[in-house]
C-alpha cells in the first residue's frame, strides 16, 4: 500500500485493448454461428424453422377458390413431366414452355385457360426462394405466341327468366335433387353468385348465411331473401357482403318461396346450405356448373353453351335492359372493377341505337 493506494499494478491501456481484441476475435466464430442459425441462449428455434413455419401457415390459409382453380393444372403439369421423364419441380423454363405449347397445340385450349395453367405453375414457387421458370424469356415468348394464335374463350350464353320457368316446370314431383337444383340455379342467377360463393353458403345454427326477413318498400311490407357471402375472390380481407333478393310473381321460380321449400327438406345436420342426398358434407365448388348444364339439357338447350357464369351474365343483362343503374348492378354482383360490362349482353335495339341516333333521328322504332 503506497499513500493508501493498492500496490497492484494495472495493465497498460494498450495491453487491455489487445486482450479485449483477442477475446472478441475468439468469440466471434461462435457468435456468428448463432446469428446465422437465428439461435440465442433464450430460444432453441432457428430463423429457418420460423420461416418454414410461416410458409406452411400462409399456404394453409390461401384463398380456397384460387387454390382449387390451380390444383388441376398443377396435377396436369406433374403428369406431363412424369410421362416424359422430366423433373416437374424445380423445373426448367424449357419444360414449362413445352407444357404450355402442349396445351395449345395438342389440346387446343384457349389462351385464358393456358394463362391460368402458367399461373398455377408459378404459384408453386412463391415463398420458396427458387426463381419461377414462368418469368424466363423463353416462357414469355411461348405465352406471346399462345396469346396471338390460341382461340379466344367464347363467353357462355346468359340464363333467362324463361329458362328458369322451364327448369321449374320440368321438376320431378317430390324429387330431393330436383328441388335442390332448381333453387341452386335460381339463386345462382338471382344473387349473381359465383359457383364457389354459392357452395360455401352455410346454415350453421345462428350463423346462417341465408335467411328471409321482412322489408318495407314504399310503405308496403314484404318478404325478401338475404344472402351473406363471406367468401369471395374479390374480397381478400373477408369483409363479406350481403345481397338482398326480392320475391317473385311466379311462385315456381320465386327465390323466397324456393328457399323456404328447400330449407324445409334439407338435412339440418349439415352446416352447408347445399348438400348431397343422404349426406351432410359440402358439395364441390364446381357443382353449380354441372347442374346448370344438366337442367338446361333436360329442357332441350345445348349444355355446351351454358355454365355457372350464365347466371351472373343473365342477371346482369336483364338488369341493364331494365335500366337498373350500373352502381347497383356492380354492388349486387360484388364486382370491384368495370368487368361487369363483359357480362352484359346488350339488346339489338340498344346496339343499333348508337348509330341510329345520327342516321335515324326519329328512333329505332321507326325502322322497318
Amino acid at each position: 500500500m503506497i499513500d493508501g493506494k493498492s500496490e497492484t499494478k494495472s495493465k497498460p491501456k494498450s495491453e487491455d485493448a489487445a486482450d479485449a481484441k483477442d477475446t472478441h476475435r475468439a468469440e466471434r466464430p461462435a457468435e456468428s454461428e448463432e446469428r446465422a442459425s437465428g439461435k440465442t441462449d433464450s430460444t432453441a428455434i432457428s430463423i429457418r424453422d420460423l420461416e418454414r413455419d410461416l410458409i406452411n401457415w400462409v399456404q394453409a390459409n390461401r384463398v380456397e377458390s384460387t387454390d382449387s382453380t390451380y390444383a388441376p393444372y398443377r396435377k396436369q403439369f406433374r403428369m406431363f413431366c412424369e410421362a416424359r421423364g422430366l423433373v416437374h419441380w424445380p423445373s426448367s423454363p424449357a419444360v414449362v414452355g413445352s407444357f404450355l405449347r402442349h396445351l395449345f397445340e395438342d389440346r387446343g385450349l384457349t389462351k385464358s385457360t393456358i394463362g391460368v395453367a402458367s399461373a398455377a405453375i408459378s404459384s408453386e414457387y412463391k415463398l420458396t426462394g427458387v426463381p419461377t421458370p414462368t418469368k424466363s424469356e423463353i416462357v414469355k415468348a411461348v405465352k406471346s405466341v399462345v396469346a396471338r394464335k390460341a382461340k379466344a374463350e367464347k363467353p357462355k350464353e346468359p340464363l333467362t327468366y324463361e329458362h328458369l320457368v322451364k327448369i321449374a316446370a320440368d321438376e320431378k314431383a317430390g324429387s330431393f335433387v330436383d328441388f335442390r337444383d332448381t333453387f341452386m340455379v335460381v339463386l345462382l342467377m338471382a344473387g349473381m353468385l359465383r359457383e364457389s360463393e354459392e357452395m360455401n353458403l352455410q346454415m350453421d345454427g345462428e350463423d346462417e348465411d341465408v335467411w328471409v326477413d321482412d322489408v318495407t318498400e314504399n310503405g308496403v311490407k314484404q318478404e325478401a331473401l338475404f344472402v351473406f357471402v363471406g367468401k369471395s375472390k374479390t374480397d381478400k380481407e373477408r369483409k363479406g357482403h350481403t345481397i338482398v333478393i326480392s320475391t317473385g310473381e311466379n311462385s315456381s321460380v320465386c327465390p323466397v318461396a324456393l328457399f323456404k321449400r328447400w330449407n324445409a327438406i334439407r338435412d339440418k345436420q349439415s352446416k352447408w346450405l347445399f348438400h348431397a342426398q343422404g349426406q351432410t358434407k359440402k358439395l364441390a365448388n364446381t357443382t353449380p356448373n354441372g347442374r346448370v348444364k344438366a337442367r338446361l339439357k333436360r329442357i332441350g338447350e345445348d349444355p355446351k353453351k351454358f355454365g355457372s357464369h350464365s347466371g351472373r351474365r343473365g342477371m346482369a343483362s336483364a338488369s341493364a335492359k331494365a335500366g337498373i343503374i350500373e352502381r347497383l348492378v356492380k354492388k349486387h354482383g360484388n364486382w370491384k372493377s368495370d368487368c361487369v360490362h363483359r357480362y352484359i349482353v346488350e339488346s339489338m335495339a340498344n346496339r343499333l341505337s348508337v348509330s341510329a341516333a345520327v342516321f335515324r333521328p326519329n328512333g329505332i322504332e321507326a325502322m322497318g
